[in-house]
């Protein structure tokens, strides 16, 4: 194998791969990349653990400035964090790779000069997977995608004892539907999309998730294509140059329909952004409290907010806001409540208790964004909770 890379596209390329690769395996072959030039001119790059396959292409094109050039075809095996650092510290806009006969890939840039061991091709595990019968596929922006996974993710559990709630319940139907809950907190996001075929859900682990929303193009014009399987979905985008494959849940997702409220007791709007920056000066002090608790309280077009800690001290502050309906005196988690306002669009957020001890939902301008955090009890408007 002999290639000349295009220093930019290859480092973007081995920057993703490293998202996936392993790096504290018993296995060393785990830790690695497949690169194979092909004569269709084609520079495939796989890598594969048990949850996930990302597949990346370059294409030699023969003119302007090239991803690669290949002047051999071949394939090696190598260590894929290995790799992507010599990529990243070398100082020429060009990186070739040679393989010889000896198993050593040379990489070479102006000076520098590697020599890496490589593995045998046939102990790299190629995926096979055996598809369920029922497939769905949408297309959607990229952008879209990246912003329902970061309005999901973020409440998904850390706890091993209900694994579906590990993951998001993504749904292909009237659009693409995201659901997610820690049993504290719900998060819903919906983005409308093109549906090709079918209908279906699957669970699908939220730290790969993020690490989709990481890979997934900016650009505005930049499509995703989405397949999503009982046991597994795969976005691809950039003309199918890269895929990226998910394994699902093996798990049911709860019926979280009858949680959503349907009627409530209050309505207060207030500036998005104000409330973030009130909450994050709360919770510097109850952060050290018990679930970092903190109050708020509807009265005179203001929400008021407080918390107390007996080591540090204790905080009240607020922010404007339009109230209808009751003025409760509530609890809540601050970081709970910074998290899902954060995740959603808009200049606004209105929270809508549906009474004292009740859920409270959080709505953006974006009637497709919504949350619900647990409340905490409190005993009265002059005591911490109980």
């Amino acid at each position: 194998m002999n290639i000349i890379f295009n220093k930019k596209d290859l480092l973007r390329v081995l920057d993703d791969i490293i998202r996936v690769v392993p790096t504290h395996v018993t296995s060393p072959v785990l830790r690695t990349v497949r690169i194979e030039a092909t004569n269709d001119d084609t520079v495939n790059f796989l890598a594969v653990t048990a949850e996930v396959t990302l597949r990346h292409k370059l294409i030699d094109m023969g003119f302007g400035e090239n991803p690669a050039a290949i002047e051999e075809p071949g394939v090696v095996v190598v260590y894929a964090k290995e790799i992507r650092e010599i990529v990243k510290r070398l100082s020429g806009k060009q990186v070739s790779f040679r393989s010889s006969s000896e198993g050593v890939l040379i990489v070479k840039s102006e000076r520098s000069k590697f020599e890496l061991q490589t593995f045998d091709p046939k102990t790299f595990k190629l995926p096979s997977y055996q598809d369920a019968e029922c497939t769905c596929s949408a297309e959607l922006n990229a952008k879209d995608l990246k912003q329902l996974i970061k309005q999901s993710t973020y409440a998904c559990s850390t706890s091993s004892d209900r694994p579906a709630l590990q993951g998001v319940q993504l749904s292909l139907g009237e659009g693409l539907t995201a659901v997610s809950s820690d049993r504290f907190r719900l998060a819903f996001s919906h983005v409308d999309t093109d549906i090709e075929t079918g209908t279906g859900s699957s669970v699908i682990p939220s730290e790969w998730l993020d690490h989709l929303a990481a890979m997934l193009p900016s650009d505005d014009d930049e499509m995703v294509h989405l397949v999503l399987i009982d046991n597994h979905v795969t976005a691809s985008w950039n003309d199918g140059g890269t895929s990226f494959r998910i394994q699902a849940i093996d798990a049911k997702f709860p019926d979280m329909t009858k949680i959503w409220p349907t009627r409530f007791a209050a309505h207060y709007t207030v500036k998005r952004a104000v409330l973030i920056e009130t909450l994050e000066r709360v919770l510097i002090i109850s952060h050290g409290t018990d679930n970092q608790i903190a109050h708020f309280e509807a009265n005179d077009g203001q929400l008021k907010l407080r918390s107390q800690d007996p080591v540090v001290g204790k905080v009240e502050d607020s922010v404007e806001a339009t109230i209808q309906g009751e003025a409760f005196h509530l609890g809540f988690n601050v970081r709970f409540m910074i998290e899902a306002i954060k995740s959603m669009d808009g200049d606004t957020i209105t929270i809508k208790p549906t009474g004292p001890s009740s859920p409270i939902q959080l709505e953006s301008d974006n009637p497709n964004q919504k949350a619900i955090v647990l409340p905490v009890r409190v005993v009265s408007a002059s005591n911490q909770t109980a």
